[in-house]
């Protein structure tokens, strides 16, 4: 028990045994680590997140497709209708496999909460990755005096590549800010069509 006494007032709070808090994972075997600036971190969730899936019944696109290499990291996060890449790049095989985590982006989200909120050239996030004892990967994400530890989602992620090396049909050039206008005017009703947009393609 917490005796908490301030003045003539005095409040008790039940606890639990502290050996009952689960310990932070342990590593089976080597662990891998990398060197990121936090702002490229920072970056790349801000440029993917979005994209990522809230249907509980597709648990695997409510997670983002993570690379990492020394001060660099990239994320792919789909949720069927919306793709988003960053710094990611592609191999000329559409069937190749490179390394690479499936992050939940709840924590991702929560990632980006204690991450650098301007610009910090001298801040480095340490990133180690490892499979536990319980056969889960984990991924542990530290900075300064703060860590974050999250599970990696088993499952496979959708093969994007292939969708990129298929032929395109079309390619559309828009001007930035008449095509960002034109969204803002519909995404409000829009937002009662599961947020589809249909376009028109007009002229030649």
């Amino acid at each position: 028990t917490l005796l908490i006494e301030s003045g003539s007032a005095s409040q008790t709070l039940n606890g639990l045994p502290a050996e009952e808090f689960p310990r932070p994972p342990l590593s089976d075997g080597a662990v891998k680590n990398w060197a990121i600036p936090g702002e490229k971190l920072a970056k790349a969730i801000r440029r993917t997140l979005f994209a990522s899936s809230t249907d509980e019944t597709r648990p695997i696109l409510m997670g983002v497709l993570c690379h990492f290499n020394d001060g660099d990291v990239g994320m792919v996060a789909t949720d069927t209708y919306r793709l988003s890449i960053y710094n990611v790049v592609q191999p000329e095989d559409p069937e190749a496999v490179i390394e690479s985590y499936l992050i939940p982006s709840y924590a991702l989200a929560q990632l980006a909460k204690i991450l650098p909120k301007k610009p910090d050239d001298t801040l480095s996030v340490w990133v180690e990755s490892w499979v536990g004892k319980d056969g889960n990967g984990q991924i542990r994400f530290s900075i300064r005096d703060v860590s974050l530890t999250i599970r990696v989602q088993d499952g496979l992620f959708p093969n994007w590549w292939k969708i990129l090396h298929s032929e395109p049909t079309r390619t559309l050039t828009v001007d930035r800010p008449d095509f960002i206008e034109a969204l803002n005017q519909v995404k409000a009703v829009a937002k009662d069509d599961a947020n589809r947009v249909q376009f028109a393609l007009l002229g030649p």
